[in-house]
């Protein structure tokens, strides 16, 4: 288990709906899923080429407490910053903690 005072950067998780604006037009909108403390850090990011440029991939990582219903398709806000889910991981010990690999939107 991990001490409660690492978790000191506060967190929104948000899910993907779909509204229509003024004319009708089906927009994707963000919804607050859940408000929680995280543990924030970062790790080395790697480096790859797309379409002739070289391109840096740095992967945030926030560790939170359990909680049911997170996919891949929701993000977590910091702040001002918004962060693409690119993967869950579950604890070795079950219902303990996840760990959500996220990349910045830009």
């Amino acid at each position: 288990m991990f001490a409660a005072g690492t978790l000191d950067t506060l967190i929104t998780i948000q899910s993907r709906t779909v509204s229509q604006n003024q004319i009708g037009e089906a927009v994707d909108t963000w919804a607050d899923t859940a408000h929680t403390y995280a543990h924030k850090s970062s790790r080395s990011g790697r480096e790859f080429y797309s379409a002739s440029r070289t391109v840096a991939e740095d992967a945030v990582f926030f560790t939170i407490r359990h909680m049911d219903g997170l996919d891949s398709t929701m993000r977590v806000l910091h702040g001002s910053d918004a962060y693409d889910i690119t993967a869950i991981r579950y604890s070795e010990k079950r219902r303990e903690s996840i760990e959500l690999q996220c990349r910045k939107v830009t």
